[in-house]
């Protein structure tokens, strides 16, 4: 019995280290092309994957997109698990990833229209949420939530994993909270969403804030424009904790207790990834921490 159990212990032991193993070279692979087609090369710059395709994007969750005549998706052996049938594709993000179809029609001796139709599939293929008629943008999960814009709409709704809607955009509609920046949905992230509305008939008194996933309110604040600048004054998405915030087309960060804690003086700010922010301040770029200090310059 001792040995059967040991046997069973030194069996998982060794599948770990072999899933670490298969990470790890995943990890370390780079999309090379060759003569026009493009595969993946190891540390080495051996094909390990041979340049058969039109195009690849990266490994995400054990997958690849890549392009024979059609979008589908390989695994670490360059075999199509999900086979090229699709006009576009995105990477696949918790486990989820969309996949359109277009169809084309014609509407003039010159012109054509184009209508995407997107669903969202598992890495098994099995579609999650059905094909329906696609805005101008299509987005992928975060937080566990998807925004979805259909044909023009201005308002996105926000559906989970099993396509259930979370949040209608009829509930935007009617309370007047906006989710869209220039006809782009905004993400849930770190169970926020940045959302704002005008309080004024001159687009000058400005709520922004951040919605949670029960269309609640849990923070706004209130900006007042000048006359001689443009409306620019809302929050962006958490990351690590903090968000940016922009007033009067200068950046700062708050953190998850909506205080201010870098002030908005820098003329662009990316969102925080471990531990640094990216930002421009009179035409220099620089990484600050989370206190707003100097770490270093971009490279």
């Amino acid at each position: 019995m001792k040995k059967i159990i040991l046997s069973f212990f030194i069996s998982i032991i060794l599948a770990g280290l072999i899933f670490i193993a298969l990470s790890a070279s995943a990890q370390d692979l780079k999309i090379a092309e060759q003569n026009g087609k493009y595969g993946f090369v190891d540390k080495k710059g051996r094909f390990v994957i041979k340049p058969t395709f039109e195009s690849l994007s990266d490994f995400h969750d054990g997958l690849a997109a890549a392009l024979q005549g059609k979008w589908g998706f390989i695994n670490k052996k360059g075999e199509f698990v999900i086979q090229p049938q699709y006009d576009k594709i995105a990477d696949f993000q918790e486990g989820l990833a969309y996949v359109v179809y277009e169809t084309e029609q014609r509407v003039g001796q010159y012109e054509s229209l184009i209508t995407s139709y997107i669903a969202y599939i598992n890495k098994h293929g099995k579609i999650i949420i059905p094909f329906y008629e696609g805005g101008p943008y299509f987005y992928s999960f975060s937080d566990g939530l998807v925004a979805i814009q259909e044909g023009d709409a201005i308002y996105c709704s926000y559906k989970d994993k099993k396509g259930k809607i979370i949040l209608d955009k009829d509930y935007f509609e009617k309370t007047g909270w906006k989710n869209t920046t220039d006809a782009v949905c905004h993400n849930f992230s770190e169970g926020l969403l940045p959302v704002y509305k005008y309080t004024d008939e001159t687009y000058k008194t400005r709520l922004s804030a951040f919605m949670n996933k029960k269309g609640e309110i849990v923070y706004s604040k209130k900006f007042v424009i000048p006359d001689e600048v443009e409306p620019l004054c809302d929050f962006d998405t958490f990351s690590q904790g903090m968000a940016t915030f922009r007033v009067n087309w200068k950046y700062g960060f708050i953190d998850k207790n909506f205080k201010e804690v870098i002030p908005p003086i820098y003329d662009f700010a990316y969102e925080f990834k471990d531990g640094l922010s990216l930002v421009e301040k009179d035409e220099k770029w620089f990484y600050i921490d989370k206190r707003g200090n100097f770490i270093k310059n971009k490279d």
